[in-house]
């Protein structure tokens, strides 16, 4: 898993492969239960709740607590929704809740698995927000793959 070299100032891209069929991790990124199974680490933080309203104007919200005990919450809007596929999110995340972002998340098939490219943009000018997500989206694609 890595930050392609295609990031731009605007745009962090994080890549991870995970060795499951493309309708698989649509499933755990889409369905609440399956969410809140695999996203976290109780050493960090991890999901306590998770809403999903699979089609497009639907609402994706997540709720995570640390382990100080602190909550907080992240998600948006589908913009688009494929099953599985991918879709993109008017983003609003927990670092900037002032900031609507654009969160696109697309599943490529590859012949053992599939190549899961997380591409956030809106960062430009956010140079802390940059930093802060490219480590959050690089430790949760590190979760989802560690299921399988």
């Amino acid at each position: 898993m890595h930050a392609t070299p295609n990031s731009t100032p605007d745009a962090l891209v994080v890549e991870q492969f995970v060795s499951a069929k493309p309708s698989e991790i649509f499933a755990d990124l889409t369905i609440p239960p399956r969410l809140v199974r695999w996203w976290g680490d109780r050493s960090k933080w991890w999901l306590t709740s998770a809403e999903v309203e699979p089609r497009v104007g639907g609402r994706y919200w997540v709720i995570w607590e640390n382990a100080k005990g602190e909550k907080d919450g992240m998600g948006g809007q589908f913009r688009t929704f494929e099953q599985d596929k991918g879709f993109s999110l008017a983003f609003i995340g927990s670092h900037a809740k002032d900031h609507t972002d654009d969160v696109a998340i697309r599943l490529h098939p590859e012949s053992d698995g599939t190549r899961v490219v997380l591409r956030h943009s809106g960062l430009s000018g956010r140079p802390e927000r940059y930093a802060d997500y490219q480590q959050g989206w690089t430790l949760i694609l590190s979760w989802l793959a560690r299921q399988y």
